[in-house]
């Protein structure tokens, strides 16, 4: 077998550049062609590329993008809520109001993109 071919299964695909499917992945497109969408909504992987009929379903995301999502809300979202509060010191029944009001899906576009209803 030539040394630029990659063999999967039973046929053999020519070997593609790691760094430009990375990149690719990172734009969120096909890492074969660079133009399909990988995903089809937060978090959810198409099972192939529209374009180029790649084959994307055996791409897991895991915990990585939940990960991602606790850190930077606990980076960057829980410092500026604190700075808030020791700047500005709100009163106690409008900080009560804007904490403790009934989370309501339609205000956060990610749930609802996610599936979750």
């Amino acid at each position: 077998m030539p040394r630029d071919m990659i063999e999967s299964g039973n046929e053999p695909r020519p070997a593609r550049d790691v760094w430009q499917a990375m990149l690719r992945g990172f734009s969120q497109r096909c890492p074969k062609c660079g133009k399909g969408t990988l995903f089809h909504s937060y978090l959810k992987v198409n099972d192939a590329c529209g374009v180029c009929g790649e084959e994307l379903h055996h791409q897991r995301a895991d915990d990585f993008p939940a990960y991602l999502v606790i850190v930077i809300v606990g980076h960057l979202v829980v410092p500026l809520i604190l700075h808030v509060e020791m700047v500005y010191e709100p009163a106690y029944w409008s900080a009560g109001c804007c904490r403790w009001r009934r989370p309501s899906h339609r205000r956060c576009g990610c749930i609802r993109s996610c599936g979750c209803r």
